[in-house]
């Protein structure tokens, strides 16, 4: 007979429960006989995540006084802000408790699947127990919160003041959070470069394209000199040159220790000035308008007003079939995305590709890096209202994990059409057969394409080629770090217990390497690290044949190019939290979460199997030649 009292515990509750359906809100490991809801989530990852795409979709079109969320956040004639919000876009580090609400979802199946009746809480969060109470009121069960004080106290967050300037700030009203972030932009970025298009960005030939992408991630020696190659798009510079057509590059700058964004300005003047005539470079930051910040402003007061008639949002927050409402645990981010640091961020986007697509000749072709980012939208939209003759193509340029959400729509979202659907590109261009097959699942199948796989030309021809017997003694490690501080802390943190356990006995070297986007000496001082260690700022390619065995952090895509060499490697899990990496699910392959288990692989680390046919590989890049040529629209 099914047991009819569901309990959930919270990490640090020391009572004991018996007798009942027993559930570990945060633990991925559980006593017998117990559920552990994060285990839950792992196992019934693909359903939840359907439903959660399916929710985000149906949210968009929630009525609200006769007409849909999307179509009441109009701010163009092309262009909803609701498919820019932070909750449209999905990504998990940007919304963390996207995670909680795959957990409530997990939670309310498996009391389902059980038949209870009765739901005990013994826990000290108090939005998790205004969502659980309203849910059992709503399906009129009894529900008791154990609240004693002894939970609370655990809770303490240790090693987190008030004090710091980031915690200030976040504690101020979102307007002025919104004001101030503009205000901050002014001084990085528009005081360092004139407001309107530098001379010569007229139309120079009927063959022209225009190719937006991220800025910095270049070959810096080749810069140097005023020739720009970015990692991002490889060997398809080469092809560029020799084709009858020139290129408006259009860079995104994102901030890295070593290039700052007058040295962005600098490298723009250059490449200019000394590069191939047939190129030209421009920072998105140009093209703003002499009434730009009123534009932006004007934007952002629209989406303020229109936030204050959105009544009864707070319905449309739970799953079809479903009666969880998670709204009080993801009402602060949609706030923010209303009135925060995200809706600037749209507003300044949108003016600034609204004016770019005025004055810059786009040509016969658009390019630009998809990540499914909310500027994407931005940009979309005003090609397709100022250059109507642009076929825009989407480079899928990096690999695709199961879990990274932001990369992925419900597929009903490519299917509606009118002034309040998704602006689309008119293709997708998949760089790999592994992440084209993952988006065929939701994409539309006749607007995709395959190309090579230009952001990672330095793997052409090197298939294994680091693959060597592995030192028994004095071995290099590589230690890969992350943009984000938490991955990297979890990550340092487990070596360092493991070393205190002697786990680096038989490494001679450790060599950590950080992120380009991610200053790592913050994370390094939080931690006193027990073993030397050695920063690096050399690329990758040239650290990989001094290396023996690699440590990543769990989403860090250069496990793929580690695997593919043939190195040894050790990937960082996560706790409480979603797996990212690209070999999840993947036969063999183990996530570290415990210095323990660390030690054990550091002592004997594995490579990770995979085919050399994993990317499109072709020497003469014969699939982006066509795409280039037009002939992919025409199929």
């Amino acid at each position: 007979m099914k047991k009819s009292t569901f309990v959930l515990l919270d990490k640090d509750t020391t009572e004991k429960y018996e007798g009942e359906v027993i559930a570990h809100w945060d633990d991925l490991t559980a006593p017998h006989h117990h559920e552990s809801i994060p285990l839950r989530v792992e196992e019934w990852t693909t359903k939840i995540r359907s439903e959660y795409l399916r929710w985000t979709y149906d949210l968009g079109y929630w009525q609200i006084k006769n007409k849909p969320l999307a179509e009441h956040l109009q701010i163009s004639p092309n262009l909803s802000y609701w498919w820019m919000t932070s909750i449209c876009e999905s990504s998990p580090y940007k919304v963390p408790s996207i995670y909680t609400v795959f957990k409530l979802r997990a939670l309310e199946l498996l009391y389902l699947q059980e038949s209870c009746q009765e739901f005990i809480y013994a826990g000290s969060d108090p939005t998790l127990h205004k969502i659980l109470s309203k849910w059992c009121e709503t399906m009129n069960h009894n529900y008791r919160w154990d609240s004693a004080s002894r939970f609370i106290s655990n809770k303490t967050k240790k090693g987190v003041t008030l004090s710091t300037l980031r915690s200030k700030f976040d504690q101020l009203p979102f307007p002025a959070q919104a004001i101030a972030s503009l205000i901050k932009r002014w001084f990085e970025k528009f005081k360092h470069v004139e407001k309107f298009v530098p001379e010569g960005c007229e139309k120079k030939s009927d063959e022209q394209i225009t190719i937006v992408t991220y800025f910095p991630n270049i070959n810096v020696e080749e810069i140097e000199k005023g020739a720009f190659r970015s990692h991002f798009w490889g060997d398809l510079h080469n092809v560029l040159d020799e084709m009858p057509v020139t290129v408006n590059w259009v860079w995104i700058y994102f901030r890295t220790e070593s290039i700052s964004y007058a040295d962005a300005v600098a490298y723009r003047d250059k490449c200019n000035a000394t590069g191939n005539p047939k190129h030209q470079f421009f920072l998105l930051e140009e093209f703003l308008p002499s009434s730009g910040f009123l534009a932006c402003l004007t934007l952002y007061l629209k989406l303020f007003f229109k936030e204050r008639t959105l009544k009864n949002i707070e319905d449309g927050f739970s799953f079809k079939n479903s009666q969880l409402n998670f709204f009080p645990l993801l009402e602060k981010d949609w706030k923010a995305s209303m009135l925060g640091l995200p809706a600037m961020d749209a507003t300044i986007y949108t003016v600034l590709f609204d004016n770019m697509a005025k004055k810059l000749t786009i040509g016969s072709l658009g390019l630009f890096v998809w990540e499914n980012q909310p500027w994407e939208r931005a940009m979309v939209s005003s090609w397709r209202r100022f250059s109507r003759k642009t076929k825009i193509v989407a480079f899928q340029h990096s690999v695709i994990n199961p879990m990274a959400l932001q990369l992925y729509s419900h597929p009903e979202t490519f299917t509606r059409h009118g002034p309040e659907s998704m602006p689309q590109p008119d293709l997708w261009a998949s760089n790999n057969k592994t992440s084209y097959l993952q988006m065929k699942e939701f994409y539309p199948g006749d607007k995709m394409v395959s190309v090579e796989s230009v952001r990672y030309s330095n793997l052409k021809g090197k298939f294994g080629s680091e693959k060597k017997e592995l030192k028994k003694t004095q071995r290099q490690l590589l230690v890969i770090t992350s943009v984000v501080r938490k991955e990297n802390l979890f990550q340092l943190s487990m070596l360092n217990e493991a070393a205190i356990s002697g786990g680096l006995e038989l490494y001679e070297k450790i060599v950590v390497k950080p992120h380009p986007a991610h200053l790592l000496e913050r994370d390094l001082r939080a931690i006193k690290l027990h073993f030397n260690y050695t920063l690096e700022s050399r690329s990758l390619t040239k650290l990989f044949p001094e290396t023996d065995v690699v440590y990543c952090t769990n989403p860090s895509g250069v496990s793929l190019e580690v695997a593919w060499l043939g190195l040894p490697l050790i990937l960082a899990g996560v706790t409480n939290a979603f797996n990212y990496n690209l070999f999840l699910g993947h036969s063999g392959v183990t996530f570290v979460t415990h210095a323990e288990e660390l030690v054990k692989q550091l002592k004997e680390p594995q490579r990770i199997p995979i085919t050399d046919e994993y990317f499109n590989f072709h020497n003469k890049l014969k699939l982006w030649r066509k795409l280039l040529n037009g002939e992919c629209f025409f199929q």
